[in-house]
């Protein structure tokens, strides 16, 4: 493995679905109304994926996906991806723009958030267009209770050269919760 970095959401997370105690929450919270204690998915997240992926600590915490771009500005083998989507599995082409002009698209496949990859969560489920698996699950507090599976995806790149732009997809039934990229 080469060297890994998270990527600082912070700038363009644009969706909350954690609260803390002291946070005011009501039936618009979170996802139709539900909502994850920011403490106990703190502590999942902690022992589940240690210091991989970076809960982002803003205001906001999760990306619900609108087109951002992430500016890089370095060399990267591979991208890991943390999310899921709402309202069933998807898969979503993010455009990945090198300082060279070059663009690649990569597929990124996630599971809705109410369903797990497999019963070992240790392999990848595989489909046609990409790998996935989950990497996690908590409940939710609110409207209704549901278990939140949280899904990982590794993408590899193919073209070597520094890349400038991650540009993600425009469909906001996909939240990211963390990037982590790898040189």
């Amino acid at each position: 493995m080469g060297e890994i970095k998270q990527v600082d959401l912070s700038n363009v997370a644009n969706n909350k679905i954690t609260y803390g105690k002291n946070d005011i929450v009501d039936e618009f919270s979170g996802l139709d109304g539900n909502y994850i204690d920011r403490d106990i998915l703190a502590r999942i997240w902690e022992s589940a994926v240690g210091k991989f992926f970076i809960l982002n600590d803003g205001f906001y915490d999760n990306i619900e996906c609108d087109g951002q771009s992430l500016q890089i500005d370095q060399y990267i083998k591979k991208l890991y991806f943390l999310g899921f989507f709402f309202w069933g599995k998807n898969t979503e082409r993010i455009i990945v723009e090198f300082e060279d002009g070059v663009k690649e698209i990569i597929s990124v496949t996630f599971e809705d958030w109410t369903v797990a990859s497999s019963d070992d969560k240790s392999i990848f489920k595989e489909y046609s267009d990409g790998k996935y698996k989950t990497l996690f699950a908590t409940t939710t507090k609110g409207n209704m209770i549901h278990i939140v599976n949280f899904h990982y995806t590794r993408c590899d790149l193919k073209h070597i050269a520094k890349v400038k732009n991650i540009v993600l997809p425009q469909n906001m039934f996909m939240h990211i919760f963390a990037i982590t990229i790898e040189n």
